[in-house]
């Protein structure tokens, strides 16, 4: 289905604008290149890409995927560990996830751990008002931020994830 010229004009900017921003003309220059050259069709797949929102608290969910919205991004929530690998599974692609690390059912070391073993590429952020000082570095979290950081400040982390993912090395 195609998305309306709004969502991928944004899809575009953002991603421009991170990988500018990461400091490597070679690298957004690629970009450019290959979104011309992949053709309409690719494009409109990518921009179909969502990002899985994860957390138990239903306000936190719906406000930091509202926020991620706004940015362009789609976002499918999940309640819990088991509800994000139900979703995670059914055929979706999921450009980045954002999880909470306590929740009913499991926490968000466990659930990254199980969605990478599906997905090595996937960038995971950790998002948590608890002590992150016990998340072992061994998770492999692209980020762990502090829920005081507010929507905004994850929604920031995220999209930093993935664009490290997508230029190839860690962005600014």
């Amino acid at each position: 289905m195609l998305k309306p010229a709004r969502r991928l004009s944004a899809f575009t900017m953002r991603n421009c604008c991170a990988i500018a921003r990461a400091g490597n003309l070679a690298n957004l220059v690629v970009f450019l290149l290959s979104t011309l050259l992949d053709g309409i069709h690719d494009f409109v797949e990518r921009a179909a890409d969502a990002i899985l929102v994860v957390d138990d608290d239903p306000f936190v969910r719906e406000v930091l995927a509202r926020v991620l919205e706004r940015r362009g991004w789609r976002c499918v929530r999940a309640r819990d560990a088991d509800d994000a690998e139900r979703v995670f599974g059914d055929g979706r692609e999921f450009v980045a996830a954002v999880t909470d690390l306590e929740m009913p059912g499991g926490d968000g070391v466990a659930l990254a751990a199980r969605l990478r073993a599906r997905r090595p590429d996937l960038p995971i952020v950790l998002a948590s008002g608890a002590d992150l000082t016990r998340v072992p570095a061994s998770a492999g979290f692209a980020a762990l931020v502090g829920k005081e950081q507010g929507p905004a400040g994850i929604a920031d982390a995220v999209e930093r994830a993935i664009a490290e993912r997508w230029c190839g090395e860690r962005a600014h």
